[in-house]
């Protein structure tokens, strides 16, 4: 599976088991309902588990469908007064 990530990067995936359900960070922080920057912080913090790392030192994260999934199913958004 090749995945455009922009107009100078793609991503081949082969290796995953379930690369046909791939999310960058930005999808997967609009499905959760938190900011990327939050995506980030839980990531440090192992409370999500990217599936990979594009290459380079300022490369995003890739994320599974199931895993993104899980992690949405356990956040709830704070109580707005």
């Amino acid at each position: 599976m090749t995945r455009l990530l922009c107009k100078y990067q793609t991503l081949r995936v082969t290796s995953h088991p379930d690369d046909t359900h791939l999310l960058t960070k930005t999808e997967a922080a609009a499905i959760i309902g938190v900011d990327t920057s939050t995506l980030s912080r839980w990531i440090t913090q192992g409370k999500i588990t990217p599936a990979k790392k594009i290459p380079g030192q300022t490369g995003g994260y890739i994320f599974t469908r199931a895993e993104v999934a899980r992690v949405a199913a356990l956040h709830t958004p704070a109580a707005s007064p």
